[in-house]
């Protein structure tokens, strides 16, 4: 089985959802300064680039992330290019696709 990785890349220029915390990278740790290793410090909110939402999210008294499968969430897909300006993906975005088989 081939296996794509979809993952949206975590930058400060990284889109976020509407009123959620933006990225933000520092450097806690450089060997140009002396450190013994190279160290960032990421903060971005859960729902910011590529992830998944437990039921936990919408449902009180749900699976939480960690309680998952993970089998559930690898299988067939079709990758498909959103216009980058969308905050949430639609049924707008999808109704035109073909997604047999997926």
């Amino acid at each position: 089985m081939k296996i794509y990785d979809v993952s949206v890349s975590i930058s400060v220029d990284t889109a976020v959802y509407e009123g959620d915390p933006k990225v933000a990278i520092e450097t806690a740790h450089a060997i140009s300064k002396g450190d013994a290793a190279n160290v960032s410090k990421l903060c971005f909110g859960t729902h910011t680039a590529t992830h998944v939402d437990a039921p936990n999210h919408f449902i009180e008294n749900t699976k939480r992330v960690h309680e998952l499968d993970l089998d559930k969430l690898i299988g067939k897909c079709r990758v498909v290019e959103i216009d980058k300006k969308a905050m949430a993906i639609s049924a707008e975005h999808i109704k035109n696709l073909e997604l047999s088989g997926v």
